[in-house]
């Protein structure tokens, strides 16, 4: 609410609001061909960012109405936490006009669970106002100017039509994605339809006010609809980045047999994911949460990102609270060297009750413990959105 996510201005970045919305970018090396990008974005559909969750409007709409149009949001609980070769991402978010664009009143809650090679990606709370146009969970786009790579849907053989458009169902079975860069994408039955696309796209270029000029694109696309004005709409896929068809066959099999990984909870509150092979639990705490009962969790104080990783018989626990807790500084001085426009992060308690006696094996952030009922409560000093740890040994 107080670091914009999109920079616009009167000549460049005119279509660029949806970046900020949660996206989800996988990167390869090499050209952008390799990534399924052309240098300028010539050609790219503005609303369909990867990752995010957006309205699909028509570009004038989508436009800033002024020549200067940050884009920022209405909550602060956003960022990421980092354990290993795993991690987690929240964002919690509420659309902020601000006179730039005639909102649509959206708001989503939205989490990335990544485990090695994948990414577990839930949403929840999903609403907005817009009547008219269509709001989609964006999967992947990919242009290019002189080819089309071919995808796959659910088959080994490729769809390299250069005219398809299909509604992938998952009301009887879970579907998959491979994109021509090589992500594969799963969602599981009942996660709602998705849309497949490819073809040639005509969308003005970023630094037009007017709509022209052009560029043209080769382009496929794919997203998950939640319909024009959803309420408290849901979804789930995941991402497995370098992969094959073949690969991405067996894989999905493994994930609908619940061999991979298990959902938890997904609501406005709570996102929690539990990794079966390296025996992990992570949350996105939206909210500060009582009776929580998920693994050894029993409750939380405050809004956090929370992983606890199971080893024998200890667990090590790893927290961070992506928001900022931004207050004003009474003077610039008083704020410390990083902070902008007069304002700093503040420090903020979060308890963590858990389930059982425990010992304390290694306590390098220095939290605060209380044993009482069969409950540990360790108390984290957290700030600036960096993560703080500590290892138990059940008793």
């Amino acid at each position: 609410n107080r670091l914009w996510g999109t920079e616009i201005y009167s000549d460049a970045n005119r279509y660029g609001r949806y970046q900020s919305y949660g996206a989800l970018e996988i990167l390869y090396d090499g050209n952008w061909d390799a990534s399924g990008y052309v240098a300028g974005g010539a050609g790219w559909d503005w609303n369909i960012m990867p990752g995010t969750t957006t309205v699909h409007l028509p570009y004038p709409s989508l436009q800033a109405n002024k020549e200067r149009g940050d884009e920022r949001q209405t909550y602060s609980f956003v960022g990421a936490l980092a354990y290993g070769n795993n991690g987690i991402f929240a964002m919690d978010f509420k659309e902020r006009a601000e006179g730039n664009y005639t909102p649509s009143n959206l708001t989503f809650k939205k989490s990335v669970f990544a485990f090695g090679n994948m990414m577990i990606c839930l949403g929840s709370g999903i609403s907005s106002s817009n009547t008219k146009f269509n709001t989609a969970t964006n999967l992947f786009q990919s242009i290019n100017v002189s080819d089309n790579p071919s995808i796959y849907t659910k088959s080994n053989e490729p769809v390299s039509d250069g005219n398809y458009n299909n509604i992938l169902s998952t009301s009887s079975s879970y579907q998959w994605l491979v994109n021509g860069q090589s992500t594969g994408y799963y969602i599981p039955k009942n996660a709602g339809e998705i849309t497949v696309l490819r073809g040639t796209q005509t969308t003005p270029i970023s630094t037009t006010t007017s709509g022209f000029p052009v560029a043209n694109a080769n382009f496929s696309k794919a997203f998950i609809n939640h319909g024009t004005s959803p309420k408290n709409g849901q979804y789930q896929f995941v991402v497995v980045p370098a992969t094959t068809p073949k690969k991405m066959e067996q894989i999905s099999a493994s994930f609908a047999n619940g061999e991979v990984f298990e959902v938890l909870k997904q609501t406005d509150t709570l996102h929690a994911v539990y990794y079966i092979p390296n025996k992990i639990t992570s949350y996105a705490f939206f909210e500060p949460m009582e009776r929580v009962n998920i693994g050894y969790v029993n409750s939380i104080s405050e809004k956090a990102l929370v992983a606890i990783k199971e080893q024998h018989d200890s667990i090590t626990i790893t927290i961070d609270n992506p928001d900022l807790n931004a207050g004003d500084a009474e003077s610039p001085k008083d704020a410390p060297i990083d902070a902008v426009k007069g304002w700093k992060s503040i420090p903020i308690n979060v308890v963590l009750k858990l389930k059982g006696n425990w010992l304390i094996l290694n306590n390098p952030s220095k939290a605060g413990i209380t044993v009482e009922d069969n409950t540990l409560s360790v108390k984290f000093t957290l700030v600036d959105g960096l993560q703080e740890t500590i290892t138990l040994k059940k008793k």
